[in-house]
């Protein structure tokens, strides 16, 4: 088994969406739609300073994290 790591791309929004609401269904959280939307948008920003890397796992998307530097 070889998982690999990239940035999230663009085309990743629906895998992404699939495993952030498992994330926030982990913690016992919701956040609204135009929240999903916000954060989705702010990942894709290059600009904005928070990032996104997805782990693929025989080219499926398979998880996600987002980080930070300041």
């Amino acid at each position: 088994m070889t998982i690999s790591i990239r940035p999230l791309k663009v085309e990743d929004k629906n895998r992404w969406l699939e495993l952030w609401h498992g994330y926030l269904t982990f913690y016992e959280t919701t956040l609204s739609d135009s929240q999903t939307e916000l954060t989705w948008n702010r990942l894709m920003d290059p600009n904005y300073g928070i990032h996104g890397l997805v782990a693929e796992k025989d080219g499926a998307v398979v998880g996600i994290t987002h980080f930070m530097f300041r």
